[in-house]
């Protein structure tokens, strides 16, 4: 099921039905021209077994003696948020004794274009395989955002322009909205348009294959 939609001079495109290895072989054949500028990728446990509950750990790309690594977030590298509720508190108390995994997982790239798109063939090389593929979380949530634009004043900052999502959806498949915006030469608008038609989106939402 495939929907497209004009929005402000945006083309954007709604697909559905990527199953999970499809949606790693279109993060792994991302063109190089296409690499983001800026990306954020939410892991999620397997399985609630062997978590800490309410948790998020936070890696960000940073280099380390000339070599580029995803390293904890200086901030905010462990993020724990209970409802309040004492059992809930408990059993996180009782996860940490126990040295369990987070539950969730933010790998993030906001910083220089050279970096981000090293960053991000990082993740491929990397954290896709030792994470997701042999390892015991799967995508929840993707942003790549191919071009930023820039705003000045209170707002400063660059912001996702053209980007491609991916959203883990209750059957466990994975919806995507793909939005041109700005930013593109038309070479590159060709290559991601031809990319993008490539992705094996077979059937909508709920339909077998």
């Amino acid at each position: 099921m495939v929907a497209v939609e004009q929005r402000g001079g945006q083309i954007v495109k709604q697909e559905h039905g990527l199953s999970s290895s499809e949606l790693v072989t279109a993060l792994r054949t991302l063109p190089p021209e296409l690499y983001p500028r800026y990306f954020k990728i939410i892991l999620g446990s397997k399985t609630e077994e062997g978590t800490i509950p309410f948790s998020t750990a936070k890696f960000r790309w940073a280099y380390r003696d000339r070599e580029g690594m995803f390293t904890p977030d200086w901030y905010k590298p462990l993020e724990i948020s209970p409802q309040g509720n004492p059992e809930q508190v408990r059993a996180i108390g009782q996860a940490l004794l126990l040295g369990n995994k987070p539950a969730e997982v933010i790998y993030k790239a906001d910083g220089e274009e050279y970096a981000n798109k090293s960053a991000y063939k990082g993740f491929i090389d990397k954290e896709l395989e030792q994470q997701i593929i042999n390892g015991p979380y799967q995508i929840n949530y993707a942003i790549l955002a191919v071009t930023l634009y820039h705003l000045t004043g209170y707002s400063q900052g660059d912001y996702p322009d053209t980007t491609i999502c991916f959203k883990k959806e209750s059957n466990g498949e994975y919806s995507t909205d793909l939005t041109i915006a700005g930013g593109l030469s038309p070479k590159e608008e060709n290559i991601l348009r031809n990319w993008y038609s490539s992705l094996p989106f077979l059937h909508p939402i709920g339909q077998n294959k």
